[in-house]
């Protein structure tokens, strides 16, 4: 929600631990696919959701996104994320 690398343990606390002050739920699923990262925000102005495998490097492969893929496409792009098709 608040981005850390992977590979980041103390980000990664740091943030679980934010998430908990700001009074956001989080859950942990084990992904259907190895390298699977889904998403899926629950807010009072809509949901939205979205899938991505990793590809290492810094890219990912967008499986999915609700409510729009081109629109998620479009947001990574503008936030410098590689993707890889």
């Amino acid at each position: 929600v608040y981005g850390s690398a992977a590979d980041d343990r103390d980000g990664r606390e740091a943030i679980f631990k934010r998430l908990a002050q700001d009074k956001v739920a989080v859950t942990l699923e084990p992904a259907a696919e190895a390298g699977m990262q889904r998403v899926a925000i629950e807010g009072a102005w809509g949901d939205a959701m979205v899938a991505a495998l990793n590809r290492g490097g810094g890219r990912i492969h967008l499986l999915d996104a609700h409510p729009s893929l081109t629109e998620a496409r479009r947001l990574a792009a503008e936030l410098g994320i590689e993707l890889s098709e």
